[in-house]
C-alpha cells in the first residue's frame, strides 16, 4: 500500500463532468457517501491497532497505511462534494445523516461488530474496483480529467488495500457469522444511501430535461444497474465461503497501471486542473 496524496484543483468543475452524464450522476452520489463512511472506517481501524499485542507488528503497520490512504480519499472527496451541495444543497443531509448513524454506530456496537460492518463494505469495494476497472472505464472517456482522476484514484487504491480490514477482523474475531453480518448490513446500508441520493440528484436534473432526454438518462441508469449487477453480485458469492480471502483477489491490468500513473503524479506535486 502507497499513500498516494492526490491533489486536484475542483475550482468551476461541472456536475456532469461526462459525456454521459447520468454516469456522472451515479459516481456523484458516491462522494458524499465516501466523506461521511472513511472518518468512521478510520476511527474503527485505529481502535482495533490499538487493542493488537505487539506481536502484530506487520497488521498495525498495515493499518497505519491503510488509514493514510482512506484520510487522502475522504479530504479530496470534501473538496469535490463543495461543488456537488452548490449544485444539490439537499445532498449535504444525506451525508450528515450516515455520519450520525455511523457515529452512533461506533459508540453504542462492539468493536467485534463495526469490524464486520467495516470489513464487509471493503470487501463491497473491491468488486467494485474490479467492476470499474473492466467494465465501465470507457464512460470515463472524455471526462473532466479532474473528477476522472478522482473517482479512478480512490477505485484503484481501494482495490490495493482490500485485504487491511479482512486481516484485521481476523486478528480481533475471525467469526464467520459476524462477518457475514457485517457484510450484509454494510451493503444494505451504503446502497440504500446510494440509492436515494441518485434519485434525489436524478429529480433535480431531469426536471429540466425534454421527454427524450429524460428517457435517455433513465435507460442509460437501468443500464448501468444491470451491468453492475452482473458483474459484482455474482463474483460476490465468494465472500459466503469459510476460508474466503480478498487477497486472492486479481487486479485488472488497467488497474495496476492507474496505480502507477497516480503514484508518478503525485510525486509531481501539481494539482490536476481542467
Amino acid at each position: 500500500m502507497i499513500p498516494r496524496k492526490m491533489h486536484i484543483d475542483f475550482s468551476n468543475t461541472p456536475v456532469h463532468w461526462a459525456p454521459q452524464s447520468a454516469f456522472a450522476t451515479i459516481n456523484n452520489a458516491s462522494s458524499p457517501i465516501a466523506s461521511a463512511f472513511e472518518p468512521y472506517l478510520n476511527r474503527i481501524m485505529a481502535r482495533v491497532r490499538d487493542t493488537l499485542p505487539a506481536s502484530k507488528s506487520k497488521l498495525k503497520a498495515d493499518i497505519d497505511l491503510f488509514i493514510a490512504q482512506e484520510g487522502h480519499h475522504y479530504g479530496v472527496h470534501n473538496g469535490f462534494n463543495k461543488i456537488l451541495y452548490a449544485a444539490y444543497p439537499g445532498l449535504r443531509k444525506f451525508g450528515k445523516d450516515l455520519a450520525a448513524e455511523l457515529d452512533r454506530q461506533a459508540e453504542e456496537a462492539s468493536l467485534e461488530y463495526n469490524m464486520a460492518w467495516c470489513c464487509g463494505f471493503e470487501n463491497l469495494a473491491c468488486y467494485m474496483a474490479k467492476f470499474t476497472f473492466t467494465k465501465s472505464l470507457r464512460w470515463f472517456e472524455g471526462a473532466d480529467p479532474r473528477v476522472r482522476t478522482l473517482f479512478l484514484w480512490h477505485n484503484a487504491e481501494e482495490f490495493e488495500h482490500r485485504t487491511a480490514c479482512n486481516d484485521a477482523f481476523q486478528a480481533l474475531s475471525g467469526s464467520y457469522a459476524l462477518r457475514i453480518r457485517g457484510f450484509v448490513t454494510s451493503m444494505k446500508t451504503i446502497m440504500t444511501y446510494h440509492k436515494n441520493m441518485i434519485a434525489h440528484i436524478s429529480e433535480i436534473d431531469r426536471a429540466t430535461m425534454s421527454p427524450e432526454e429524460r428517457a435517455a438518462s433513465e435507460r442509460f441508469e437501468n443500464a448501468y444497474n444491470r451491468q453492475f449487477s452482473a458483474y459484482v453480485f455474482p463474483r460476490m458469492a465468494q465472500i459466503f465461503l469459510p476460508n474466503y480471502d480478498p487477497w486472492r483477489q486479481r487486479a485488472p491490468a488497467a488497474l495496476h497501471q492507474a496505480l502507477d500513473e497516480y503514484e508518478q503524479l503525485t510525486l509531481r506535486r501539481e494539482p490536476v486542473a481542467a
